[in-house]
């Protein structure tokens, strides 16, 4: 195996993709224990990254700055998760040794050594495991079982006790077919009737949206707009279960051991089978007989919460009724 002192890995999107993109870092800091990692991403991913154990710094892209910061690196090798054509560009004139990206993209086709043939829109695999197709340009040939992937993501772990409240969280900034806001203050009605404390989430934006369909009260919370990414990130593990549809926080909660309930359509690319939270206590309803996420009902998922209530803080054989899909590599 050859030595590798710094590598890159490029993924300039979202927080969820950012999320699903650290088991790679993982098992190149197992593969390589003394190599430097370096996240090329946003500046607003910086706190996620911040508190993977397996990435050693982060570089902010810009699209002004990146030729120079990649030049500045002196990297070894720079794995493009997410393709851009800049960046692409920039770590050729930066003369990276090795530089992988998909064949697919034909910008990649002048400025990639290492071209990778797959596709990411209709495979079958997981987004966390699709991207360990690209070490095959550092002659690693190995895809982890989605069970693998929860000890790989490097991110803190909730405390297994002291830990109460839901999270419901019903923004997806465009990443996701929504789930209707009705919907969701169905379902904060029918767990505050439970006994249960709902708390809502979301970028003061998202909270503009949908705090006027919420009767607010001391069992159901407003934190939308209150909190900064790491106070988010903290928040999510001091809770038992966030019910989302596919966005960063879902992630986020599947990858900090919490209860993370995913609301999908089963529908490639954008179902459960590429998106899906992959967690010891993630789980995932679709619609039972449609592609219409409005068709899941807020008494079905509040039936699968209630079947969890109270059984989260240890791992448990899963609550299995149709069209819930329990284990991570199900």
């Amino acid at each position: 195996m050859q030595k590798l002192h710094r590598v890159i890995v490029s993924r300039t999107d979202s927080i969820g993709d950012t999320v699903l993109t650290l088991p790679v870092c993982g098992y190149l800091k197992q593969l390589y224990p003394d190599v430097e990692l370096v996240y090329l991403g946003k500046g607003y991913v910086r706190d996620v990254v911040a508190q993977c154990s397996h990435v050693d710094r982060l570089i902010e892209y810009t699209p002004e700055s990146i030729e120079g910061s990649l030049k500045a690196e002196h990297a070894d090798a720079i794995i493009h998760a997410f393709p851009r054509s800049d960046v692409a560009m920039a770590a050729k004139k930066a003369k990276i040794q090795h530089r992988i990206g998909t064949w697919g993209r034909s910008f990649h086709w002048p400025t990639c050594n290492h071209l990778i043939p797959f596709s990411r829109r209709w495979s079958g695999l997981h987004e966390s495991q699709l991207n360990f197709k690209l070490l095959r340009g550092l002659q690693v040939h190995h895809t982890p079982h989605l069970d693998d992937i929860p000890n790989l993501y490097g991110l803190p772990l909730a405390a297994q006790k002291d830990r109460e409240g839901v999270i419901l969280h019903p923004g997806s900034g465009g990443s996701a077919v929504d789930w209707p806001i009705g919907h969701y203050v169905a379902l904060a009605d029918l767990l505050k009737a439970e006994g249960m404390t709902v708390y809502l989430t979301g970028t003061e934006q998202e909270g503009r949206h949908f705090r006027p369909f919420f009767r607010f009260d001391k069992r159901i919370i407003d934190m939308s707009g209150k909190l900064s990414l790491s106070e988010l990130l903290d928040f999510i593990r001091q809770c038992e279960l966030l019910v989302a549809c596919s966005t960063g926080p879902l992630h986020i909660a599947a990858a900090s051991g919490i209860g993370a309930l995913g609301l999908f359509i089963d529908q490639r690319p954008i179902g459960p089978g590429r998106w899906r939270p992959v967690g010891s206590r993630a789980r995932v309803i679709t619609p039972p007989h449609s592609d219409r996420v409005a068709d899941i009902t807020p008494e079905r998922v509040g039936e699968v919460i209630m079947s969890l209530e109270g059984h989260l803080a240890e791992p448990r054989t899963p609550f299995k009724p149709n069209n819930v899909m329990d284990k991570p590599g199900a």
